[in-house]
């Protein structure tokens, strides 16, 4: 590695790693605000209208850094969907480089947010085949044991 001067093509930090859109409720089915606590004992407040929001604890980073002026780019696949050029005008609204995106004709994952009785929200992901999905295999390790894709976690609906 080298500590030389950073070059305007070469980004101080790359950040690799997930990109989605969460859909977040707008109003519920009855009309009311999306984020009013529920009377009566519902599990869930049913939305009727959801509002797409660039997402993904990745993207998220990079688009903070982007804004606080640290040359950054996103190490992601970003599909070529409408969802995609919403992700890609985000990072670029944000100074976030897409000189490290990989494009993809998958979808973009989706994270729809519900919001329970008690104003807190569960999420439910719509990735199977989708553009957030690792692009190849985990590589093996040693005695062939399978390595931890780095920066990558679960995620589960409450």
């Amino acid at each position: 590695m080298s500590a030389g001067p950073e070059t305007a093509e070469q980004p101080a930090v790359v950040v690799a790693g997930d990109a989605m859109v969460d859909l977040t409720p707008t109003r519920t089915a009855d009309g009311a605000a999306a984020f009013q606590p529920l009377p009566g004992g519902s599990r869930l407040n049913v939305a009727a209208a959801f509002q797409p929001l660039p997402g993904g604890s990745r993207l998220n980073v990079a688009a903070g850094l982007g804004r606080l002026g640290v040359p950054t780019a996103l190490l992601a696949r970003l599909s070529d969907d409408h969802f995609g050029d919403l992700l890609r005008a985000h990072l670029t609204a944000s100074g976030t480089r897409l000189t490290h995106v990989l494009p993809t004709s998958d979808p973009t994952t989706l994270a729809a947010v519900h919001l329970r009785e008690d104003g807190s929200a569960a999420y439910s992901f719509h990735a199977g085949g989708a553009a957030a999905r690792p692009a190849a295999r985990t590589p093996r390790g040693p005695a062939g044991r399978r390595r931890p894709a780095s920066g990558r976690g679960t995620a589960r609906s409450r």
